[in-house]
């Protein structure tokens, strides 16, 4: 049998959600992936590409997260770029930083 995923679309006050659980947009964000950019409050302007990146941000904004769970831990943080599996794991806060994770190194 074979199985078909379902992904959803939307396009809420700017901003482009795609993937299951890709919801809780504010302007100009792109969350795509599951559960991509999941608790954004108020953040605006943030790009999170993969499962589960940006999933925790709720206020930051302008963060560019690329990879699975890629600034997942980035609650409050602003300009912030993140890229590569888990990179920037345990960052809550802070701003202008970015955080890389290449071939298991930090």
């Amino acid at each position: 049998m074979k199985t078909i995923s379902f992904y959803l679309l939307l396009l809420f006050a700017g901003s482009v959600l795609l993937g299951n659980h890709t919801v809780h947009a504010q302007s100009g964000n792109y969350f795509a992936g599951l559960y991509a950019g999941y608790n954004n409050t108020t953040g605006s302007q943030n790009t999170h590409v993969g499962e589960g990146a940006g999933s925790d941000n709720q206020t930051g904004s302008y963060n560019a997260s690329f990879g699975f769970q890629a600034g997942v831990t980035n609650e409050t943080g602003t300009d912030n770029t993140y890229i590569g599996a888990k990179s920037g794991t345990n960052t809550y806060s802070g701003s202008y930083k970015w955080y890389k994770y290449i071939f298991g190194k930090l």
